[in-house]
């Protein structure tokens, strides 16, 4: 009876681990179809987004054109620059604009509207601008200051920049305070490293020879 027992105890422990499987994969299945569903929903959605946006597009070239040849009409380069510049997520704004130039009858008013709204547009890219070239000139300045850490100055690389200066009579050279020159643990003779803001300056061979020759003296 024992054995029944824990026969019978064993097939319904695997039953029901065999029907907790089957209600994962029921579920596992359930959201994957889910998650397919609304991918395709946000797929179609963005389709219907596209569409109004290109519709408005056509809106606003279509009332920009009432004053194409005005005096001040910005042209229809500029008017194509300005509609492709709203995306889907300002395609309220696009709608709001064709709304304000439907309004006007009047040509130096739809004029106005374009040139107000393409200077906005100009600004926004100068910033944008102004933010790219702040990031390139951060990121150079950070590669810049790494170079000097990583690349000790020594005896060798003072003989190369002389030689170019010699032949061109002009040399570009670091500028830093003493104590940012500092010496590598374990280097040879003449090694230096350079730390901390870091300039570099074009010295005139030919305007600079007694200077030179005094900083030469030093190292006797």
């Amino acid at each position: 009876a024992k054995k029944k027992a824990k026969g019978a105890g064993k097939r319904e422990a695997e039953e029901a681990a065999k029907k907790a499987a089957e209600e994962e994969a029921a579920k596992a299945a359930a959201a994957a179809e889910e998650a397919k569903a609304a991918k395709a929903n946000a797929k179609k959605e963005l389709e219907k987004q596209k569409k109004a946006l290109r519709k408005e597009k056509a809106r606003l070239r279509e009332q920009s054109a009432r004053a194409d040849g005005w005096v001040g009409h910005p042209g229809e380069d500029d008017v194509e620059e300005l509609a492709n510049s709203f995306s889907v997520q300002r395609c309220d704004e696009i709608k709001a604009l064709y709304d304000e130039i439907e309004a006007n009858e009047n040509e130096d008013a739809i004029v106005a509207v374009l040139t107000r709204e393409l200077a906005k547009l100009e600004g926004a890219k100068s910033e944008e601008r102004k933010a790219a070239a702040e990031a390139a000139a951060k990121r150079a300045e950070v590669e810049s200051k790494e170079e000097q850490k990583s690349a000790p100055w020594d005896d060798e690389d003072e003989i190369k920049l002389l030689d170019k200066a010699t032949q061109t009579g002009k040399a570009r050279v670091s500028m830093v305070r003493c104590r940012q020159v500092s010496k590598p643990r374990g280097a040879k003779p003449g090694l230096v490293q350079l730390s901390g803001e870091v300039r570099t300056v074009t010295v005139c061979v030919k305007d600079e020879t007694a200077r030179l020759e005094r900083l030469a003296a030093t190292k006797s």
